[in-house]
């Protein structure tokens, strides 16, 4: 017995003493979402012989260690390979010679080539062959409707076309509600195209193939707040300079609750910046939750200014790293960061810059209001 109780006792210890080393290594890190580029990206042909007879599940492997790639992507936006080319293209070129019969393969493609570089041709390339293959996919046929609409201008410069479309769509559903749907969707598109928003419902249909969030899901929303305080800024700022042209006031952000002024904008009733509570006029908050401000003569949304100094700051943390690993070490501080010639942004009103973890930190309030939201 005796004997026993010792055996167990230098187990558990030595499992402890295995815990510890093994955890030594993360002890004093900040948390942060993984982010890596690509280091092998083979032909369709040689992944599949490498792939040992099983693609479909070396496609889900590759494809699930690429979403560090797509983060790395969110703050670089250029996936310029060696030797010239496009990653995304390569990376998902391979999954779908993998298992051309998943349809997730085409969507991401999509996403990343049309959502995070722009690159509309390449994300409308990659739609339509998802449809060849997958004839029943209604989500590949919606996003590639939208794209043609939103980028192409289709339902204006050649709505013959879109027509043809929209019947070969209709005819690849087999369930009759589906092709119905399509013809609505159709009919909607007239009222849909809306002024200073035109993106807005091509995210918006985008948005429901992402997971809640997830990185993919909080980019698209990002997106959406950030076109949304742009309308509301454009908006404001034409009554601001109707006001000023006519020689009337403006102190404040409220002297732009000019109710003939607002009328002629034709403001979206519900993703524009005035709302009438209780019959009176009123600014909402902006879709990240923070006040419309009037600084310098200038309509801004907080928020807005918040988003850009976030990414602005991720952007120099970058290129902090590039520094470090050139010159063999990190600064001590703040001011050790500019001694290196790396510029900090400037930040907003009640932003601040941190440094901690060897990494540039972007500080921000809490917003007053809960943000936008559009599940």
């Amino acid at each position: 017995m005796i004997a026993r109780v010792g055996l167990t006792t230098a187990i558990l210890a030595m499992a402890a003493v295995a815990v510890g080393w093994n955890a030594r290594g993360m002890l004093g890190h900040e948390r942060a979402v993984r982010a890596k580029n690509l280091d092998f990206l083979p032909s369709p042909v040689v992944a599949r012989v490498l792939s040992c007879g099983h693609p479909s599940s070396a496609s889900r492997l590759r494809w699930i260690d690429a979403f560090a790639y797509f983060q790395f992507q969110l703050d670089r936006k250029d996936d310029t390979i060696a030797g010239g080319g496009s990653g995304f293209k390569r990376l998902y070129d391979m999954l779908i010679g993998l298992d051309p019969r998943f349809e997730p393969y085409y969507q991401h493609a999509a996403l990343c080539l049309g959502g995070v570089l722009e690159r509309h041709q390449d994300e409308l390339g990659y739609l339509q062959r998802g449809t060849l293959e997958l004839p029943q996919a209604s989500g590949l046929w919606r996003s590639a409707a939208a794209v043609l609409v939103t980028y192409y201008a289709w339902d204006a410069q050649q709505p013959r076309n879109l027509d043809r479309f929209l019947a070969a769509w209709a005819d690849s559903e087999t369930d009759d509600n589906a092709k119905a749907m399509v013809w609505q969707w159709q009919r909607a598109l007239a009222r849909r195209r809306l002024g200073g928003l035109e993106q807005v419902p091509y995210w918006l249909d985008r948005l429901p193939t992402t997971v809640p969030d997830s990185p993919m899901s909080a980019f698209i929303e990002g997106i959406l707040r950030e076109q949304i305080a742009r309308y509301a800024i454009d908006e404001l700022s034409a009554v601001l300079a109707a006001r000023q042209a006519a020689g009337e006031p403006v102190e404040r952000i409220a002297d732009l609750l000019d109710a003939p002024r607002l009328a002629t904008r034709q403001l979206h009733l519900q993703l524009g910046p005035v709302a009438v509570i209780d019959g009176m006029l009123a600014l909402r908050s902006d879709p990240f939750g923070y006040p419309y401000q009037l600084r310098d003569g200038r309509v801004s949304s907080l928020g807005l200014d918040y988003r850009d100094f976030a990414k602005a700051v991720a952007g120099t943390d970058t290129k902090l790293q590039s520094a470090a690993k050139r010159d063999g070490g990190w600064p001590k501080d703040l001011d050790g960061v500019a001694a290196v010639g790396v510029l900090l942004p400037t930040p907003p009103p009640e932003a601040e810059i941190d440094y901690r973890g060897q990494h540039l930190i972007a500080r921000i309030p809490d917003p007053p209001a809960s943000p936008l939201t559009f599940r």
